[in-house]
């Protein structure tokens, strides 16, 4: 796994998904990636 680039679905930022933060959404059993920027 790599970090991901996503893009804030409210302000068009872009932002960075880390290895870390999908180990963690996979291990809660989240399936769709963030949606927004932490400042959103």
């Amino acid at each position: 796994m790599a970090d991901k680039v996503l893009v804030c679905k409210d302000c068009g930022a872009e932002f960075t998904f880390t290895e870390g933060e999908q180990a963690f959404y996979k291990e809660k059993g989240f399936e769709n990636e963030p949606q927004r920027c932490p400042d959103c």
